[in-house]
């Protein structure tokens, strides 16, 4: 677009100088906009509001997300494995307590068939 196109009259076209106004306000808002740590402010409690990572922090971050990754995976295995081991402890204590149950069970009855014996034998 050109800045100076003029009317018959020799005058500056109005639509054609508020849209070269409105192109001088993006570009200089573009290039005067200030950067994120430029605006940076502290909050009530001493946080950052607005932040930038810094270029060598990124190495960093994709190694802390390697890792946030691989202990994640321990994590969920070492679940299953707790999980596994959890209903492999309760299925022994139900068998034991079962077993000891039946083992009661048989010796109660062992004994109630004594006493009716005994009393047998009292009442013969």
């Amino acid at each position: 677009m050109d800045l100076c196109s003029l009317s018959p009259e020799g005058n500056v076209d109005q639509a054609d100088e508020f849209q070269a106004v409105r192109l001088y306000d993006a570009e200089d808002e573009q290039q005067w906009s200030p950067s994120i740590s430029a605006r940076l402010k502290v909050s009530l409690f001493g946080t950052d509001e607005a932040t930038q990572t810094n270029v060598t922090e990124i190495v960093d971050l994709k190694a802390l997300t390697e890792v946030t990754q691989t202990l994640m995976k321990e994590i969920n295995f070492l679940k299953k494995d707790f999980e596994l081991s959890k209903h492999a402890l309760k299925a022994d204590y139900e068998q034991e307590l079962q077993q000891r149950a039946s083992e009661l069970y048989t010796r109660m009855n062992d004994r109630l068939k004594d006493l009716e014996q005994l009393h047998q034998e009292v009442l013969h």
